[in-house]
Parts: structure tokens; sequence; C-alpha cells
């Protein structure tokens, strides 16, 4: 969810709707932060679906997207990371996948400033619609035992 080097920092999970911004995360490691509280890390699910804005000319030339793109939330096993991409891939296995694309483009080397929308995270409608039904339940017995 968060890679190892941004483990060790303050750091929350993603939720919809987040506006973030890709930052310095502690020394070494760049990751998605609120623009309003850059020392948190937000640690992002495999799979989730960001909206990004404010892509540089030369990173929209070099993966072939727009000033403003679609792209998956991606985490690489440590195999995968193995296989270098151009950055130490020993140490960083997030990165995203850009809409219509195949290739990983791991965080560190995108620039810093890149703003994302989170759009939808995996299993969260599923995990809504199991509350509700949890709830739901609960009010039944709760109603059924006042009765």
């Amino acid at each position: 969810m968060c890679d190892y080097s941004a483990e060790g920092v303050k750091n929350r999970k993603a939720r919809a709707g987040d506006q973030l911004q890709l930052v310095q995360i502690g020394q070494h490691t760049k990751g998605f932060a609120s623009p309003t509280d850059r020392a948190t890390a937000v640690c992002l699910c495999q799979g989730t679906t960001l909206v990004l804005t404010g892509i540089p000319k030369a990173l929209r030339r070099a993966f072939g997207v727009g000033a403003q793109a679609m792209a998956t939330f991606s985490q690489r096993t440590q195999a995968e990371a193995s296989r270098d991409d151009g950055v130490n891939p020993l140490y960083y296995r997030d990165g995203l996948v850009f809409d219509g694309k195949t290739q990983f483009v791991s965080l560190q080397c995108l620039t810093h400033g890149i703003e994302a929308t989170v759009e939808s995270i995996p299993n969260e409608t599923a995990r809504t619609a199991a509350d509700a039904a949890t709830s739901r339940t609960e009010r039944q017995a709760a109603e059924l035992a006042t009765t």
C-alpha cells in the first residue's frame, strides 16, 4: 500500500475524492500527500484509480499522455522491481499505469507537484454496501429485542 520507504513516516489510507500532490516523503522517496498536510503520506491500494493533472510537457511526451490523464496505482513485487526501470529497483515498488498503456511508471520517475484526485478505490463500494447491510441487520435485531 505504501512503499516500504514511506512506512516509517506518518501516513494514512487514501479516500475517494482525496486531492493529492506528488511530494518528497522522507529523504529518499516520492509519494502522494495532501497539499494541506504534506508531512503525511497517503497510501494507495493496488488498483486505485487517479486523475492526474499538472503533468509537465516532457513527461507527457515520454509517456504519451495529455496534461490530464487517468492512471491506476500499482505496486510491483520485489521480483518485478528487480527489473531495472531507470531508478533503483530494489527500493521503489510504487507506481502508475496510465490508461491505455501497459508500462509501469515508478513514482520516482515523475516530478514533484503533479496533482492527483482519487477517483475510486477497489472494494470500497463493496465495503460500503457490506457496512450498510450490517447496520441494517443490527437495527432489525435491536427492533426485535425491544418488542
